[in-house]
């Protein structure tokens, strides 16, 4: 696996305040003074999806936000529009990943994912995660099925007006992708050095080592048929995975993922 290659879209810039297209995030000190504060500029291209993943019906807060929250920066690029989704194409708030039991002999749970877009001829997805929980991120395509088919992800909207979906994956193995900052251990670790670190800490470096964020990308861009381009959706299987013989009910950790999608 590849260690510390920065993808483009990856990186943060400094820029003077009131520039156009970049909103600015402040990260307060937390805890005693060996946190400081710092400036985040985050450049958002169509959408970033931040969701907490929990063990357990109800998320809990953890110690994650005691540090800080990661960010993808992706500069704007008008008039291409991109965006990342649930099922039926519904905002990416709806996507709860709530109730995963890591007992379950499955040791592994599916979600809807969906990437739209207008002017688009290709993307790639990319995969941003603390890892307390030990989870693995796989992605597949997905098409629409019938409620009787083996195997179907049942999406129900948030949207009253629309109806329950299944969605089933198609296109076989799940698409290919690397890790860009593993760490080579028995654990699913990131790198606690390197440009990613630096992206998300800067120089603070007493960082609890599973709040390093773990990033990860498709190998190959989509791409988008010539005639879909004015306007598009695709929809994923995001397959959450566990060891369950490594695990007990009673782990409740929180984790963060961040989902992006990326024009190129």
């Amino acid at each position: 696996m590849e260690t510390d290659k920065h993808p483009d879209d990856i990186q943060e810039k400094d820029r003077d305040a009131g520039e156009e297209n970049v909103a600015e995030k402040t990260v307060s000190e937390q805890g005693d003074d060996r946190i400081r504060k710092r400036n985040k500029i985050i450049s958002i291209l169509l959408v970033t999806a931040l969701v907490i993943v929990s063990v357990g019906a109800i998320p809990t807060l953890a110690w994650f936000y005691g540090y800080k929250q990661m960010a993808v920066y992706i500069p704007i690029s008008a008039p291409e529009s991109l965006y990342i989704g649930t099922g039926q194409e519904e905002d990416i708030r709806y996507l709860y990943f709530s109730g995963i039991d890591v007992t379950d002999e499955a040791e592994h749970k599916d979600y809807v994912i969906s990437v739209s877009g207008e002017g688009i001829a290709s993307y790639k997805i990319q995969i941003g995660s603390t890892t307390n929980n030990q989870f693995t991120y796989s992605l597949y395509m997905a098409t629409t099925a019938a409620s009787n088919e083996p195997d179907v992800v049942k999406y129900v909207p948030a949207d009253s007006s629309l109806s329950t979906t299944y969605y089933k994956t198609s296109g076989g193995a799940a698409i290919a992708g690397c890790y860009l900052n593993e760490q080579a251990a028995e654990e699913i670790l990131a790198n606690p050095a390197g440009v990613y670190h630096n992206s998300t800490y800067g120089s603070y470096t007493s960082v609890q080592k599973y709040a390093e964020p773990l990033y990860w990308q498709t190998l190959e861009s989509r791409i988008v048929a010539a005639e879909d381009r004015s306007r598009f959706v695709h929809y994923y299987i995001l397959r959450v995975g566990w060891d369950r013989t490594k695990r007990n009910k009673n782990d409740r950790e929180t984790d963060v993922i961040c989902i992006a999608a990326k024009v190129g």
